[in-house]
């Protein structure tokens, strides 16, 4: 692969610096078994040994990307299987669960969330924490238990920092640093 990113920086301070050729700079989660497991490589003839988590992960990542079995028999199907399983980038979401509307447009899913979905997908990405409401309120929103109220709406909406609009379209990011302030109903 032509100088790709994960090449040219080395791994994250969390990162072992014994991690497969294959890791992110991002990623931070550990190789599964040898780290010459897999090869993956790309059509300018370039390529990396990779563990299979992490061969996986760029597979999936990678445009018109192949594996194929290094040191370890069975090793490039299974790590070609579990490319089909994951988006791209996947350590973006090793540390947030992925909203219905992006595993949607991952997916390429043409789909328009109902407003209990929005709900459940805010309050879970909010980590069942939502400002000026209760635990268990917010729990039995994000499980979906309970209908949410306008006042629900505004307060999630606020936590998130979107508007209302947005958050019945699906369209909002994580929450913001510090948002995990208690409240009651």
């Amino acid at each position: 692969m032509a100088s790709p990113r994960w090449e040219q920086e080395p791994p994250g301070p969390e990162v072992a610096m014994s991690a497969c050729e294959a890791i992110h700079p991002e990623d931070r989660t550990a190789c599964e078994g040898p780290q010459d497991a897999v090869r993956v490589s790309d059509p300018s003839g370039g390529s990396v040994l990779a563990c299979v988590h992490h061969g996986a992960r760029i597979l999936a990542t990678v445009t018109v990307a192949t594996v194929a079995p290094a040191e370890v028999p069975g090793a490039a199907i299974d790590a070609y299987r579990r490319a089909r399983q994951m988006p791209p980038c996947a350590w973006q979401w090793d540390d947030k669960p992925m909203t219905l509307v992006e595993y949607a447009v991952w997916k390429g899913i043409e789909w328009d969330p109902t407003r209990a979905e929005c709900v459940r997908d805010a309050v879970v990405r909010l980590h069942f924490k939502v400002d000026g409401m209760s635990d268990e309120r917010a729990f039995h929103l994000g499980t979906s238990q309970i209908e949410a109220t306008d006042t629900d709406l505004s307060l999630i909406a606020d936590t998130l920092g979107v508007t209302v609009e947005q958050l019945l379209g699906g369209d909002f990011p994580g929450p913001r640093p510090g948002n995990t302030t208690e409240g009651t109903d």
